[in-house]
């Protein structure tokens, strides 16, 4: 056997376990994205595939336009992630003033009956 013949030998070797990898990555996608009943689990489903069939620049056919398209895929999460942590930021520094207001109103209402009961005289009402 020559050494062309064993490079190519193991060639094949390698790209069937890469077939076999792939199908597997693919069949726990598309199950897991099956199984997905929300958004956020649809998303992990897909972005786990991502990160899983992007770790092996080896067996990818064009790295480079795969590499160029996760690039532009990640911008895309990082703006999203910054958007709804900023929303997320606004929506509990709302909840926390509302909650402030509402406790400082509580408190005022509180004082103002505590100031009532205190200034009525003591001892029967006069009769009319």
């Amino acid at each position: 056997m020559t050494v062309s013949t064993k490079r190519g030998r193991r060639r094949i070797r390698a790209a069937h376990a890469v077939r076999e990898r792939v199908q597997r990555e693919r069949a726990e996608f598309t199950s897991a994205y099956g199984r997905a009943t929300t958004t956020p689990e649809r998303f992990y489903a897909a972005a786990k595939a991502l990160f899983r069939a992007v770790a092996s620049k080896k067996a990818l056919p064009n790295p480079a336009d795969a590499e160029r398209r996760v690039e532009t895929v990640t911008g895309l999460l990082v703006q999203l992630a910054d958007e709804l942590l900023t929303a997320q930021e606004t929506k509990a520094d709302n909840t926390i003033r509302a909650e402030q207001k509402r406790i400082e109103r509580r408190e005022r209402r509180r004082n103002r009956e505590c100031r009532t009961h205190q200034e009525r005289p003591a001892g029967p009402l006069p009769a009319a």
